[in-house]
């Protein structure tokens, strides 16, 4: 049993949705009791079992449909093959609780300056899987940041060990230079995340832009980039800037959890 938890903790870390389907009652004949589990991914592929046949084949149907949606779901399954049964000689009944598990929403900050740092800091407890990415070693010290935060040292063109940009991902480009923010959104403008912002004055947004442009980035694409990232509250320091930030972030997490329970 302990294998398919190891195989759950894979998925999550790269970054998939997974459905542990879980036999929590059983009576009458059935292939197996209560306590058997497997996991499910989007595509219908299953780790462990809790059976086979067309009890299996039925309840991998419905976690990948549960996967799909988002939601959990308990159901209850006629093993005969009569009715709405599954059309198996067992004859007896399963409830299978079907748990969606997701991955944690990450926040992934380029740049571990006094505005990385912060931003790090002040996200603790919102429920982040907290990333930093500098070319600056000496910046990227454990000593700098919360126990938690996962540093990646990359390099001067931001085009080596950087986590998975998916929609789970809200990205914050706050890096020491014009330069290093262009390199960072020539590798996450246009990408599916969440959140894209680049901290910069309108005038610096502008001249980015026109670049990325040039480079044949679409206007449908550097729309979706907030820049100047955060809400306007009037912040000077970096704790402040950090709370801006994070206030727009939370702003946009809310909304989509919004629409996607409307779903």
């Amino acid at each position: 049993m302990t294998e398919i938890f190891e195989e759950l903790v894979e998925l999550l870390r790269a970054g998939r949705s997974v459905a542990l389907a879980s036999v929590i009652s059983a009576s009458g004949s059935t292939p197996q009791g209560a306590g058997a589990r497997m996991l499910v991914t989007a595509g219908g592929r299953a780790h462990s079992t809790i059976g086979g046949g067309r009890f299996e084949a039925a309840v991998i149907e419905d976690a990948k449909k549960a996967v799909l949606s988002g939601k959990s779901v308990i159901k209850e399954y006629d093993l005969s093959g009569t009715g709405e049964g599954v059309g198996m000689l067992c004859g007896g009944r399963a409830t299978v609780a079907i748990d969606v598990i997701t991955p944690p929403q990450r926040l992934v900050i380029f740049g571990a300056g006094h505005v990385g740092r912060a931003l790090a800091e002040t996200a603790l407890g919102l429920g982040f899987a907290i990333s930093v990415i500098d070319d600056r070693a000496e910046y990227l010290s454990a000593d700098r940041f919360p126990d938690g935060v996962s540093l990646h040292l990359t390099s001067a063109d931001y085009d080596n060990d950087i986590p998975q940009l998916d929609e789970n991902a809200f990205v914050a480009v706050v890096t020491r230079s014009h330069e290093c923010d262009l390199s960072v959104l020539r590798l996450t403008v246009g990408t599916d995340t969440a959140y894209l912002g680049m901290i910069s004055s309108k005038r610096k947004a502008n001249e980015i832009f026109a670049r990325l442009r040039s480079e044949g980035v679409s206007e449908d694409a550097l729309r979706k980039v907030h820049a100047p990232i955060g809400i306007d509250i009037g912040s000077k320091t970096p704790k402040e800037i950090a709370i801006s930030i994070l206030a727009e972030i939370v702003k946009v997490r809310n909304a989509r959890r919004k629409a996607g329970a409307a779903k």
